[in-house]
């Protein structure tokens, strides 16, 4: 009779609860279990069946573990593929609204802890995600000998690690990395250490091993250099480690670079291929989201990626590292990512810092023609294994034909009918129109139809290594009112197939009122703001680009780097001289401008007292615009 009383009770909360259109994570007692993922799994599949919009979440530490998550296989851009765990599966809603209370949720071992696809009108807001064991690794330098090109770690007792043949292996709940990928943090600047691409080891495979009769392998095939398989075949350990005492390791290594300097925090990720398992939140085929007041202190891989996805909206999204730690790191890969994707993309309010990658990067995907198999027909390939399984488009897509032999201007435009998936890598696409191939020319396509107009506004993005923002999005482009500092080119435009195969390029942005801080300090010739294509002269894949009223305040010459531009317009923008560090390359010029047209340089200041002011090859001085000195 006492068990009836208590189901009855249950069944009226949870009828009632109905009725209200609302799930409270309160009576379904997730404040009172170990491990949440049984209680929120339960929470939303309560949601969809009963057409229920709101699931609200009350202030608390919630741990969220993968023994008993939903698991599906995912095909995650620029992450590592394979079947995945996660607590909150949204796949299929229309209309979901995600409230929390400030709630923690932390996070154990292999999981992804949003997968967002094929829904539509979500909402997320109110929570922070970190995980207790974070998949990368911190330890802090204790010594050095720079002519034994040694030097001395020391791991905390909250972080297991096992020296295996000799080689250093940090030990994760369910997981495990080594020491490649390394690069130090200084714990005075909370940054990316000064020169930091000066200190060894930043890979753990370099030294030659014996490979015999390779010729055996006479694939018909193109042969992906990157994939793991490949990239690590003769290359063996090259950095190795000795335990002085529990919590003290020595390392050791080879190469030009010199061991890091005492006080320095190393992070490493492990070895490319197997490092990036777990993104935060991972959207996919999904319209109309936004997440407002969410925090992610730690991932395995990037915070948010978003493909094949339209009208995203970041509004106070914090990546950043875990308050109250020691840490130095947040994610291990980019703080936010956009793929593919169409509509808008506001980030607006956030902080991206610390993370082991870009802010953001915001492109579409190259495919490579590799067959002609009718008038029609052709079959593609995925040039980059960490995009396999890519979703290209969908039937009515505009899609460019480029021969990136001559420039990455459109040669033809065809309408996308129909793809055919034959494997994660191989892809036939038929279009509504007969192509106009030349059969002796070399072609890569993409999708002019799955690109954003872009806002980034109100943001500090700093100390992180790589780069600020990458823009690569012919939409509309605006970058206003930010604060950058990091450790290479605060602002990345870019046109490349060499490795990623990213396409898209700028045709309208404006890069106004920000504050630049000291960038480019990690090592490396980059400028502030770098504008770079291998495209040749009279190819000008950026076009329209504004920049004004900013202040440069960093500490070394180069502020822009810019060739292969129609239209380029800085004006008003004041360049200090930080005086935080030494200038790495003194000579190199403020501005460099080659292979462009429709120029303007006007009413800038120059206050940082470096000689050469302005670099520009007579080409680019033909029709410009310059009241300042050559």
């Amino acid at each position: 009779m006492k068990i009836v009383f208590i189901y009855v009770i249950i069944s009226a909360i949870t009828i009632n609860v109905f009725a209200q259109n609302m799930i409270d994570s309160q009576s379904y007692g997730m404040n009172e279990v170990s491990d949440c993922t049984p209680v929120v799994l339960k929470m939303i599949q309560d949601a969809k069946e009963n057409n229920i919009s709101v699931i609200k979440i009350a202030a608390g530490t919630y741990h969220f573990y993968p023994d008993k998550a939903y698991e599906k296989f995912c095909f995650i851009s620029n992450h590592d593929d394979g079947l995945r765990r996660t607590p909150f599966p949204i796949i299929g809603f229309d209309g979901l609204k995600i409230e929390a209370e400030n709630a923690k949720f932390i996070f154990h071992g292999l999981i992804v802890p949003f997968i967002i696809e094929e829904s539509e009108n979500i909402e997320l807001s109110g929570f922070s995600i970190d995980w207790e064991l974070p998949l990368a690794s911190e330890a802090l330098v204790v010594a050095r000998d720079e002519e034994q090109k040694t030097f001395d770690i020391k791991i905390t007792e909250k972080q297991p690690y096992e020296i295996r043949n000799g080689e250093l292996i940090f030990l994760k709940e369910g997981y495990e990395h080594n020491l490649d990928r390394s690069i130090y943090w200084d714990p005075e600047t909370d940054a990316v250490a000064y020169n930091t691409s000066n200190y060894g080891p930043a890979n753990t495979r370099s030294n030659p091993s014996i490979v015999r009769f390779s010729d055996a392998l006479n694939y018909p095939y193109d042969i992906d250099p990157i994939l793991p398989v490949n990239n690590y075949r003769g290359r063996s350990i090259s950095v190795y480690a000795e335990e002085l005492e529990p919590g003290i390791v020595r390392i050791s290594f080879s190469g030009n670079n010199v061991p890091p300097k005492k006080g320095l925090v190393l992070v490493a990720k492990g070895l490319n291929g197997y490092n990036r398992w777990a993104p935060a939140i991972r959207i996919k085929e999904t319209d109309d989201i936004t997440l407002t007041d969410v925090s992610i202190f730690s991932a395995g891989g990037m915070g948010v990626i978003a493909e094949s996805s339209s009208n995203i909206t970041l509004d106070g999204v914090d990546v950043k590292k875990s308050p109250g730690t020691n840490r130095m790191l947040s994610t291990s890969a980019d703080a936010t990512h956009f793929v593919n994707c169409r509509g808008t993309v506001i980030i607006r309010n956030s902080e991206f810092s610390n993370q082991l990658d870009d802010a953001t990067n915001v492109h579409g995907i190259y495919l490579q023609v590799k067959d002609v198999l009718a008038s029609d027909k052709i079959g593609v390939r995925v040039g980059h294994y960490q995009q396999l399984g890519f979703d290209f488009g969908k039937a009515g897509d505009q899609i460019a034909f480029v021969n990136p032999d001559n420039s990455y201007d459109s040669v033809f435009t065809a309408t996308l009918k129909s793809i055919d998936k034959r494997n994660k890598r191989y892809f036939i696409i038929e279009f509504e129109e007969n192509l106009d191939l030349d059969q002796e020319l070399y072609y890569v396509i993409e999708n002019l139809s799955a690109y954003p107009d872009l806002e980034i506004s109100g943001c500090k993005i700093v100390n992180n290594r790589a780069r600020g923002v990458l823009l690569s999005t012919p939409g509309k482009i605006l970058v206003e009112n930010n604060y950058f500092s990091t450790m290479m080119s605060a602002i990345l435009v870019p046109t490349e197939l060499g490795l990623w195969h990213e396409s898209g390029s700028p045709k309208d942005l404006v890069i106004r009122n920000n504050t630049f801080g000291d960038c480019c300090y990690g090592g490396g010739k980059a400028p502030v703001i770098s504008m770079h294509t291998d495209a040749g002269k009279g190819s000008y894949p950026f076009q329209n680009i504004v920049i004004e009223n900013n202040t440069f305040n960093t500490f070394d010459a180069s502020v822009i780097g810019a060739n292969n531009v129609k239209g380029l317009n800085f004006q008003n923008n004041t360049i200090k001289r930080s005086g935080n560090y030494e200038p790495l390359f003194p000579n190199n010029p403020i501005l460099s401008i080659e292979n462009s047209k429709d120029i303007i340089l006007k009413g800038n200041k120059y206050e940082s007292n470096f000689d050469n002011t302005i670099k520009m090859d007579d080409f680019s001085k033909e029709n410009a615009v310059v009241d300042e000195k050559f």
